[in-house]
């Protein structure tokens, strides 16, 4: 299997040496392949595209989306902005206010495609969307909102070790679902 490793300032380049203290803000693209993206001190747009890729963010408010492939993603410092794809993704956050969001999550249609995530926020005040699959989910530190629908599969959920977190369930509650450590659960429509 063919890896890139690429760090920082250009895009769709092989392999690019890492700048110390490189704080600007960077669009990273990766490729078809398994790749191994860093983000730089600044806010980045990182885009894994297809392939089974590790993800790092490094610091800045980052925008990272994984795309196709089971990819490994760390927002690290800042707060960020993650996405995952279409396959089973392992996601954490880091230390900053984040905002993680599964593909499917997103889409609430009956023709989603099931993936099994592995979420996790970190020390901030975290928003995390999950769906379609058998999940992880831990919302880590701070008061995190954890926003899911019912499906078919048990989800695993732990709010975390903060305080006012809260799990939302759009349309019903899912009662197969293990959840631990959430102060407030509701329930709210589709519209």
């Amino acid at each position: 299997m063919n890896r890139r490793i690429i760090v920082g300032a250009m895009s769709a380049v092989a392999l690019v040496v890492p700048l110390a203290g490189l704080a600007s803000a960077d669009t990273i693209n990766g490729t078809k392949e398994g790749d191994r993206l860093y983000g730089t001190d600044g806010p980045d747009r990182i885009s894994g595209r297809n392939g089974d890729d590790a993800i790092y963010g490094r610091g800045g408010g980052d925008n990272i989306n994984g795309g196709r492939g089971s990819d490994g993603i760390f927002g690290q410092k800042g707060g960020d902005t993650i996405s995952g794809g279409l396959s089973g993704d392992y996601i954490k956050g880091g230390r900053g206010h984040d905002s993680i969001v599964d593909w499917v999550a997103t889409e609430f249609g009956p023709s989603m495609p099931i993936d099994h995530d592995l979420l996790f926020g970190g020390r901030g005040n975290d928003h995390i969307g999950f769906g379609n699959g058998e999940d992880v989910v831990r919302g880590g530190r701070g008061a995190d909102e954890l926003r899911t629908k019912r499906d078919a599969y048990v989800d695993r959920v732990d709010c975390g070790r903060g305080t006012n977190d809260v799990l939302i369930y759009f349309g019903k509650r899912d009662r197969k679902d293990v959840v631990e450590r959430c102060e407030r659960i509701v329930i709210r429509s589709f519209n």
